[in-house]
């Protein structure tokens, strides 16, 4: 399709050696070392674990944070988790909270109104922490840039402790980045240039969970009894768009395994009022589905919700919670539509050669929807992009990137822009005066370092694979499970095959939403489905070869359409009957 570039992932490896070693198809060990795993590390690929969690005390802070808890709780001194209203501060806090309250602490938990406070603590969250008698702060995906916040507990004889993963702020002085750490007791986070903690990328829950073990290690309970919060540390690695490699994909693998077991009884009853009942939780319901859920509550409403739901004690009541969960995600669909809609016709005008870096204002949205059709538009249009809305004293928006754009580290040319901003290279957040807005989208578009392929979206394809040879190697389809979960930089394996003659098209559902394709497979043939804009594939096939030819392949009769597929590989299943199906998700 236009704007699409194509390429075969070329890393070589004895694939018929590594295959027999492992007791896998060939084309699964050219999948495995697709993805960045040395040959020598497949069989500990295929059997990851709990084996694969890394030592909690390689992060910098991590055991002086939990003396100043521990300080604490001793004292008998109130403590207050600050989160974040998304899934992964949602669950970050939870585990904070019900870590400590275990641990001996008298705790509480406060999360910041994505309209009224922003993103983080903030010194009115301070004012309100000392107001109620706390005397310690434990922030939990957020802090490490709330440097006045944290100075500000402190002139007020406040404890203070950061744990985070979010990019540490720095200045460059002589060509070097120097940490700018906020003056808490202790700062936890992957990301400080001093830390040794070997794998970077880990989410906010994942950095309580594991200050939650080192807390328990030095109060002699249990560390076994933290694993209760692996499916929580899970839904937040998925959620907050971690990559699963490494460490994440053990995170997941496991918190997956678990979810319906050792969940909180408020997850359990969401995963239930979402029909997931049935059949083994994976990694795009935690993405798609249920994550959804829970960031619907902070964007619409309060993610007290969400919190009140994981703290949920009979099943009656998170029954309930998680009915107005479900709720309230359908109004927020609903809205994001709209902004979606009234962003891209706002592209129609729009100099996209002047400005590459998309930067739109959209008035009337809420502004908690930003991030959500900042992304759907990047997704449209694969460039970086910026979408802006009237707050209630200034403009409010977030930002979501391309691959070849860092946007954390291009945002600094327009510092003195923002009122508040943050992020990493993938996304940021941030807030200015409405009529700073267009001097931000010059700025922003003075030097972005973009090319015009950097504008493709690139299609990675694992191999070439005849659908011949799946038809001839259905084992294949069951060795697809050995690379869950899926998600960034462990994306679903994708195969490719070149100028298939389609034996027949029927365009099926209820809104005509799909169309099954039936295509040769060497001596027999194979279903292949694709959901996605019918209507544009249509004139896609039309435009190559005639709208004649296209009608003849729906009603059955000879044509000359050939088609080049990109496809996922599945069971289906029908009346107790399994098939092999392919499902294409990007066609030539």
């Amino acid at each position: 399709m236009a704007g699409e570039s194509w390429a075969l992932l070329r890393k070589g490896a004895d694939f018929e050696k590594i295959a027999k070693e492992n007791n896998i198809d060939p084309v699964t060990a050219r999948l495995i070392i697709n993805r960045g795993v040395p040959a020598s590390e497949v069989g500990t690929f295929l059997s990851a674990g709990t084996k694969n969690f890394i030592d909690p005390h390689q992060m910098k802070d991590i055991e002086k944070a939990a003396d100043v808890i521990i300080s604490s709780i001793k004292a008998g001194e109130p403590i207050r988790v600050i989160g974040d209203y998304d899934v992964d501060g949602i669950n970050s806090t939870y585990i904070l909270l019900m870590g400590i309250r275990r641990a001996g602490g008298k705790i509480d938990y406060a999360i910041p109104n994505r309209v009224e406070d922003g993103y983080g603590v903030n010194v009115k969250m301070i004012d309100k922490a000392k107001d109620d008698g706390v005397k310690c702060i434990i922030t939990c995906d957020n802090g490490i840039a709330a440097f006045d916040a944290i100075k500000h507990a402190k002139e007020l004889s406040m404890k203070a402790v950061v744990t985070d993963h979010h990019t540490v702020p720095y200045e460059e002085n002589g060509g070097e980045r120097n940490d700018i750490l906020p003056p808490a007791d202790a700062v936890v986070d992957p990301h400080r240039s001093d830390c040794p903690y070997p794998f970077k990328d880990i989410c906010g829950a994942v950095v309580a969970w594991k200050f939650i073990i080192v807390l328990y290690e030095k109060l002699v309970i249990p560390v076994s009894e933290a694993d209760i919060f692996i499916p929580n540390a899970a839904f937040a690695t998925v959620c907050d768009v971690m990559p699963l490699t490494l460490e994440n994909r053990a995170i997941v693998k496991t918190g997956l395994l678990r979810m319906k077991k050792d969940s909180p009884l408020g997850m359990r009853a969401l995963i239930t009022r979402c029909g997931l009942d049935e059949g083994p939780i994976m990694a795009w319901h935690l993405g798609f589905i249920l994550g959804p859920c829970f960031n619907a509550t902070g964007r619409i409403d309060s993610a007290d919700i969400a919190m009140n739901l994981l703290l949920s004690k009979n099943m009656e009541e998170a029954s309930s919670r998680a009915l107005s969960i479900v709720t309230m995600n359908e109004e927020r669909k609903a809205m994001t539509e709209k902004g979606v809609n009234e962003g891209l016709s706002m592209l129609e005008e729009y100099d996209l050669q002047k400005y590459p870096v998309i930067v739109l204002f959209i008035p009337d949205i809420h502004e908690s929807i930003c991030g959500l059709v900042a992304g759907r538009i990047k997704e449209a249009t694969n460039h970086p992009v910026f979408v802006l809305t009237s707050g209630e004293s200034c403009a409010k928006g977030s930002g979501r990137s391309i691959e070849a754009y860092p946007m954390y580290d291009r945002m600094k040319a327009c510092e003195d822009l923002y009122i508040k901003w943050g992020g990493h290279p993938m996304a940021a957040g941030l807030s200015m005066k409405e009529e700073d807005i267009d001097s931000f989208r010059e700025r922003i578009n003075e030097a972005p370092q973009l090319s015009e392929n950097d504008f493709q979206k690139k299609i990675m394809i694992d191999c070439d694979m005849p659908l011949s040879y799946l038809s001839a190697h259905t084992r294949l389809i069951d060795e697809m499970e050995y690379l869950e979960p899926c998600g960034v930089k462990n994306e679903k394996p994708l195969f490719a095959e070149k100028q298939i003659k389609p034996l027949s098209a029927k365009i099926l559902g209820r809104d005509r939403h799909f169309i099954k394709f039936i295509l040769p497979a060497g001596n027999s043939s194979i279903e292949a489905i694709y959901f996605g804009d019918f209507e544009r594939m249509r004139d896609y096939y039309e435009k190559k070869y005639s709208s004649s030819s296209w009608e003849k392949l729906l009603i059955g009769r000879e044509n000359d359409i050939m088609i080049t597929i990109a496809y996922e590989v599945s069971w289906n299943e029908y009346n107790g009957i399994k098939k092999p199906q392919v499902r294409i998700r990007h066609y030539m």
